[in-house]
């Protein structure tokens, strides 16, 4: 399960992907094809977090709990001080997303 929450966004992508593909795509294709689909255009941003998280879980567990709140800090200073974190996380429309 993703942390801090992005499961709950994954969620909602979920629908709203969902959703354009059951309403938008024509009418002929049938209901199996639409989930196929859906789970095409799904699959590479759930693994993608999935691997995000599997590597915070995993430094998490290398270090003891007194490191693990200094880095966490740490992350939190350097985020905001060079913006490391990427755009677009922020950025992604899956409202716009090609069927």
């Amino acid at each position: 399960m993703p942390p801090q929450g992005q499961s709950v966004g994954l969620a909602f992508e979920d629908v709203v992907l969902l959703t354009r593909v059951l309403t938008e795509l024509p009418a002929e294709m049938a209901l199996e094809e639409r989930f196929v689909r859906w789970e095409e255009l799904r699959r590479p941003r759930v693994d993608a977090s999935h691997r995000q998280a599997a590597r915070i879980s995993e430094g998490v567990r290398e270090i003891s709990w007194w490191w693990n709140i200094i880095r966490e800090w740490m992350y939190w200073f350097f985020l905001g001080l060079f913006k490391m974190h990427s755009d677009d996380a922020f950025l992604y429309d899956v409202s716009t997303v090609p069927l």
